[in-house]
């Protein structure tokens, strides 16, 4: 049913070599579902191709051989719509394998209509192309719902006939780098509001749409727009984002190999920054040169162990929350006991169990934004990653040292 694709078409975007292509090729075939939470779920999202010949005749390949599958529309007008509605769905479904998440599909019209992601695409065709994907048995699809802890919207993923033949393309989509560049995900009443009226010269949004409009003309792999995410309010959350940072790591190391402006790239990260940030903020207090570590051996455990408890505790608003979030990621009873002891021992000001991560997790993004800012400013991609960046690696010693900066000034 499918041509198959036998060369890499990520050259500008990937150091390829036969190793880390057969590597990805690997992952893939062997990978099962996601798991199905927050964690591993990603919006639909409008995509398109960027500017490769080989990635988008692989495309038009994908989708003529899908065309005999739907009905088609007698005017002319109405088949492009639907094959541009195909290559959308199609396009996520590549970034959903290739990021090990399901895609959100909002079915309820009202609801639709209200995404703003969404709003140049047609709800009715958008639909059409799902059902019959689900109906072929190309796509996997879980249905959203009202439940008691809330509302899920339903989501879908590729069968692996056909995340076989997408996944090679993810690398090439991109999101149009527009606004809105500050967003709440989930607003509480009022603060949607708030956000689309803030001055046009409040620095966050000046800093944001310096930063993405500089962007516009360099590459990267999923290159999309930089965006400044809070949850419910400015007091909640305040991460940077881009689909970049999603890219595989562990499993296969990918995102350390992609390039920027055909470049290899760096990654610099903050050592134990939550940790840093909430002994500096609360306690005055240098953790050291490696927190982690010294945590570790007082409670003769691993340093990874170490650092999921701190990222745990310092989030919960509680003991009791964080024990049991702990003992859901395999933590122990007494494991948690002798971790808490040993970080209480060690940083004794250190603020646990009161959920200082949403301020930390604020303050992270304030501080990736300075350095975002200061590499426009310097003609400097900057690219963020959680709490960390990616630069070309002939900058990573000129972002190991603005990071610093923006951390002590923030």
């Amino acid at each position: 049913m499918f041509t198959t694709c036998t060369q890499p078409l990520y050259s500008s975007v990937l150091q390829t070599s036969n190793n880390l292509t057969k590597k990805l090729d690997s992952y893939i075939t062997a990978k099962g579902l996601p798991e199905d939470d927050y964690n591993h779920h990603r919006f639909m999202t409008p995509l398109m191709l960027a500017d490769n010949p080989q990635a988008k005749a692989t495309l038009y390949n994908i989708v003529d051989d899908l065309l005999c599958l739907f009905k088609e529309p007698t005017q002319s007008k109405y088949r492009e719509t639907q094959r541009q509605m195909i290559e959308f769905v199609l396009l996520n479904l590549a970034q959903s394998s290739l990021t090990d998440r399901w895609t959100l599909v909002v079915k309820n019209k009202a609801q639709y209509s209200n995404d703003h992601r969404l709003l140049d695409f047609s709800y009715g065709s958008l639909m059409g192309v799902i059902e019959t994907l689900i109906a072929e048995k190309l796509i996997n699809y879980r249905k959203g719902g009202k439940f008691t802890k809330g509302s899920m919207c339903s989501r879908i993923y590729p069968m692996k006939l056909l995340e076989m033949q997408l996944y090679p393309l993810a690398l090439m989509t991109q999101q149009a780098i527009k606004p809105p560049f500050i967003t709440i995900n989930e607003p509480e009443a009022g603060w949607q509001t708030v956000l689309s009226n803030l001055s046009g010269t409040h620095p966050d949004r000046l800093k944001m749409e310096t930063i993405n409009e500089f962007l516009k003309s360099h590459t990267w792999a999923c290159k999309g727009p930089i965006r400044l995410i809070y949850k419910h309010s400015i007091f909640s959350g305040g991460r940077i984002y881009t689909p970049f940072q999603n890219l595989p790591v562990k499993a296969v190391p990918l995102r350390i190999n992609t390039l920027i402006d055909g470049e290899p790239i760096a990654e610099v990260d903050f050592n134990a920054s939550h940790l840093r940030m909430g002994l500096a903020l609360f306690g005055g207090e240098d953790a050291g040169d490696d927190p982690y570590r010294k945590i570790a051996d007082y409670a003769q455990t691993t340093r990874d162990k170490v650092k999921g408890y701190i990222t745990i505790s310092l989030s919960s608003s509680s003991a009791k929350s964080a024990h049991n979030a702990l003992k859901n990621n395999g933590y122990g009873g007494p494991e948690i006991e002798a971790l808490e002891n040993a970080t209480r021992r060690c940083y004794p000001s250190l603020r646990l169990y009161d959920g200082l991560g949403i301020h930390l997790q604020s303050l992270e993004g304030q501080i990736l934004m300075h350095v975002m800012y200061q590499g426009v400013l310097e003609g400097k991609v900057v690219l963020p990653i959680h709490d960390a960046v990616a630069v070309k690696a002939q900058h990573a010693e000129w972002a190991a040292q603005r990071m610093e900066a923006a951390w002590v000034q923030v």
